[in-house]
């Protein structure tokens, strides 16, 4: 083995130590995720080895979408002017600490925070903490889907929609928030909901098969530890009529006026008519015909016969029809032999 002279072995040393010198940077530590409510502050630390001359980082990056960057500061300078973020350096023989502060935290501060080191122009190390914002929930979204049909709102607090009976139909909340919101539905008036008792949670509510029960207003209410929100559906029902007839006999003296009565509960309102023998009534000597219709979508219709006649007992058809379908239902009015008030059920009072 050849020996080296003493210039050589001088150099080999040199080179030794110098390289030795030189061990490239690297990040020690850094701050553990930080979970802070509106206002608060943080500080987030992150502590490098010998960062010698090498640019040392800080970016935001949004949790979402991740490619969104972007750079807070260089070294010792801040990049972005916002007095809310502010570096401090603190520094020891081998290691320095870039503490970026956050006061005033908002919202929008919630974000991947990374620190990074330029090796190279395609060399670089990195470490991230996360710093998560306590903020209340948000119902972001409401729909309803029935069929091909879906109507949606991402700002009103209320929608409206219009479902047909039978049909399947899907109600859909979804709302932002830290912590997580829980979400759950409920009724105006605390009614039962389709698929039984007084609240549904989860951000999907499903009704297999839509009644004319089932209309009314929805609530999706979005819930954490730091607050709630709450928006409305107005769930409307196109459904056939449904007859109900208060007296399905009635009896009444010759020579006196009688009312036969017919409610009618339906979506959209329903033509009511009357009819006996098979033939259609309207108003004249012999009959007198008043409709009234009320907000909970029941329609009264009320046939006046005047001055009994022998020719005017039998029975009598309420008749109700809509877009949807049609029902029917029958009166029997004989006679009487003594006189009987003509009232009906909604002229009590």
């Amino acid at each position: 083995m050849p020996i080296l002279s003493a210039s050589k072995l001088i150099l080999l040393c040199t080179f030794v130590v110098y390289s030795s010198c030189k061990e490239k940077p690297s990040i020690i530590s850094i701050s553990p995720e930080q979970v802070k409510s509106i206002g608060e502050s943080a500080v987030l630390n992150c502590t490098v080895k010998n960062p010698d001359q090498y640019a040392v980082i800080w970016t935001k990056k949004d949790r979402d979408h991740p490619t969104d960057n972007v750079v807070l500061s260089i070294n010792n300078q801040m990049t972005m002017k916002d007095p809310r973020f502010e570096l401090k350096i603190g520094n020891d023989s081998i290691s320095e600490s870039y503490l970026l502060h956050i006061s005033d935290i908002q919202t929008s501060d919630t974000a991947i925070y990374e620190c990074q080191i330029i090796i190279s122009p395609n060399v670089k190390t990195t470490l991230h903490v996360e710093l998560l914002v306590r903020t209340p929930p948000y119902a972001t979204t409401i729909s309803v889907t029935s069929g091909s049909n879906t109507s949606k709102s991402t700002d009103a607090s209320t929608i409206s929609v219009t479902v047909l009976s039978g049909n399947a139909a899907e109600l859909k909340c979804v709302a932002e928030g830290y912590p997580r919101p829980s979400i759950s539905w409920i009724r105006e008036y605390n009614a039962i909901m389709p698929s039984g008792g007084h609240t549904f949670s989860g951000n999907v509510l499903k009704i297999s098969s839509v009644t004319k029960e089932d209309r009314g207003t929805y609530y999706c209410v979005a819930e954490n530890v730091v607050g709630k929100d709450k928006k409305n559906i107005d769930f409307e029902v196109e459904f056939a009529p449904v007859i109900s007839i208060p007296r399905p006999k009635v009896a009444q003296a010759v020579d006196y006026d009688i009312e036969l009565e017919c409610n009618v509960i339906a979506f959209p309102a329903p033509a009511v008519l009357w009819y006996k023998d098979g033939v259609q009534l309207n108003n004249n000597d012999d009959y007198g015909i008043s409709n009234t219709a009320t907000v909970d979508e029941i329609t009264n219709s009320v046939l006046r016969v005047k001055t009994m006649k022998s020719y005017q007992y039998g029975n009598y058809y309420c008749k109700a029809n809509n877009k949807v379908g049609h029902s029917e239902a029958r009166i029997n009015l004989f006679e009487s032999v003594i006189y009987v008030y003509p009232w009906h059920a909604s002229s009590r009072n």
